[in-house]
């Protein structure tokens, strides 16, 4: 039996995303044990965070905006060096730019990154790490097409960028399901729909 709370948001079509404490209750409801629920509400929390790594990874290429000195915010395309579990992310630049004379006045940043049909944006608190050891480790060929003398040219920084939270949207079935969406909307004049979004906490 279908508990009458999940009935009413459902029927009435209602998008719902239940609490750790109601989804557990609803789940004693429908006669599933909490440890049960628990480990469910743990996959359903894993799954974006999983959705949001992906994007970036596939993406590589993220657009980090910063805010500057006179509070406009500055876009400029960074690549990302790796990305954490977490959502955290790394990238190389140079000590003498703008976004490094940003962040060490306001921390605060947001990273865009999309490809084909998937899209996120991250936002979070940002600062320049110098430590050489720390360069040495996450140096690659393709730092080096940017600064040929190597990891120790006094000039080259990361950028750690701590996420806080992030926004993804993805088109399943890709340009062609998007287009179809797209044409569906204007024949039934119903409301565009790409496909999944969320918000992550991260």
């Amino acid at each position: 039996m279908i508990p009458r709370i999940a009935v009413l948001l459902f029927g009435a079509g209602i998008p719902w995303a239940p609490s750790k404490s109601v989804a557990l209750l609803i789940g004693w409801l429908w006669g599933k044990p909490p440890d049960a629920m628990r480990s469910e509400a743990r996959m359903t929390e894993e799954q974006p965070i999983s959705k949001v790594t992906d994007i970036i990874n596939d993406s590589k290429i993220g657009m980090l905006t910063t805010v500057n000195e006179e509070g406009a915010l500055v876009s400029r395309p960074l690549a990302v060096q790796e990305v954490k579990d977490d959502g955290d992310m790394w990238f190389f630049t140079g000590l003498g730019t703008s976004q490094v004379a940003h962040v060490r006045q306001d921390p605060r940043v947001n990273v865009s990154f999309g490809k084909n049909t998937e899209w996120v944006s991250v936002a979070g608190t940002a600062h320049v790490v110098t430590d050489r050891q720390k360069i040495h480790e996450m140096w690659n060929q393709v730092v080096e097409a940017w600064f040929p003398d190597g990891p120790d040219t006094p000039e080259v920084c990361l950028i750690h960028v701590d996420s806080d939270s992030a926004e993804y949207w993805t088109s399943p079935g890709g340009t062609a399901a998007t287009v179809l969406q797209w044409v569906k909307s204007k024949v039934t004049h119903s409301r565009f729909s790409v496909g999944e979004s969320g918000t992550v906490e991260l």
